[in-house]
């Protein structure tokens, strides 16, 4: 996970994508808890899903959004 002033990049890697899927959405868990516990909201349309190394491109949910996975995503 990396940070810088109000954007998160936030990175899993592993043998399979069901294995990066699960570990992507329980981070993308994490860092919403700690968004509310801090009074702070995600903004659900600039959240981006990149997937690298495999032909699966399988959408994340993150909080109560779907987010598609992108070609290419801003940073």
């Amino acid at each position: 996970m990396v940070g810088y002033a109000d954007d998160l990049v936030v990175w899993a890697c592993g043998k399979d994508s069901q294995t990066v899927k699960v570990e992507m959405e329980a981070a993308a868990t994490a860092v919403v808890a700690f968004m509310a516990t801090n009074k702070l909201v995600l903004n659900p349309t600039k959240t981006q899903v990149l997937w690298s190394g495999t032909s699966q491109q399988t959408p994340i949910i993150v909080d109560t959004t779907t987010v598609e996975p992108e070609d290419t995503i801003e940073i």
